[in-house]
C-alpha cells in the first residue's frame, strides 16, 4: 500500500505488488501485478498480468483496473478442442488476439464470507478471540477494548515463551519443501500452502 500526494495535492492510496495464483488441477498460473501510477504517465488502480500454462507460456493477458473493469486477451495462436477454459470464456481459435470482458469490480456484489456460529468456533479463531475487543470498540469503551487487547496479547506472549526455541507450526498451513528437484518442485515461489487435499 502506497500513500501518494502527502506533500501536495489530495492524498491517494495505491496498491502496488505482485500476486500469483496457481491451479493444481489445470496447471494454469495467474501472475497479476497491481501497478502504481508513475510520476509522468500511468493511471491509478491499474492491474496487468498473464495467465500462463504449466510450461510458463503466456496464454492470456489481463488488463484493466482492480476497482473497475478488467479484460482478458487471448494470446494463443491455435487451440485444440481439449484446451482449458478460463473465467467462463470458451477458448476458440477465432478469439486469438481479441479482448474479452472479464470482470467489473465497480458493479459487482461482494460475496461475504460464510462462517460458523461463534459457539462452534475454536478459541483461537479471530472472530471469537477478538469479539469482546470489537464489541468494546463498537460501544466506544476504549478502556475495555485496551484491557481485552492487552489480555489477548499477554496470553500470546506467554504461549510463545513456553514454546521456546521450538518452531511454531500453524494448524491449517504447511511450509513448502520446494526448489528445483525438491519434493514439491514447481511451487518454490511459495512459503506456505494449505495443509489440505483439494
Amino acid at each position: 500500500m502506497y500513500a501518494r500526494g502527502i506533500l501536495f495535492g489530495k492524498m491517494k492510496y495505491e496498491l502496488g505488488d505482485h500476486s500469483m495464483v496457481r491451479c493444481p488441477e489445470t496447471g494454469l498460473t495467474a501472475d497479476i501485478e497491481f501497478k502504481t501510477k508513475g510520476w509522468v504517465s500511468g493511471k491509478y488502480d491499474a492491474v496487468g498480468g498473464f495467465i500462463k500454462d504449466s510450461h510458463g507460456k503466456n496464454l492470456y493477458e489481463i488488463s484493466g483496473y482492480w476497482n473497475g473493469e478488467m479484460s482478458l486477451k487471448n494470446l494463443t495462436v491455435s487451440l485444440s478442442s481439449g484446451s482449458p477454459s478460463c473465467a467462463g470464456i470458451s477458448l476458440t481459435e477465432h478469439q486469438t488476439g481479441k479482448k474479452e470482458f472479464l470482470f467489473d469490480a465497480a458493479h459487482s456484489r461482494p460475496t461475504f464470507p460464510s462462517v460458523r456460529p461463534i459457539e462452534e468456533q475454536g478459541e483461537l479463531e479471530s472472530q471469537k478471540l477478538w469479539r469482546n475487543t470489537i464489541q468494546a470498540l463498537k460501544n466506544k469503551d476504549h478502556d475495555a477494548a485496551t484491557d481485552d487487547k492487552t489480555r489477548i496479547e499477554d496470553k500470546q506472549r506467554e504461549v510463545a515463551a513456553h514454546r521456546g526455541e521450538q518452531e511454531w507450526q500453524p494448524a491449517l498451513f504447511r511450509r513448502v519443501q520446494g526448489g528445483p528437484g525438491g519434493p514439491e518442485e514447481g511451487i518454490e515461489e511459495l512459503d506456505w500452502v494449505l495443509n489440505a487435499k483439494m
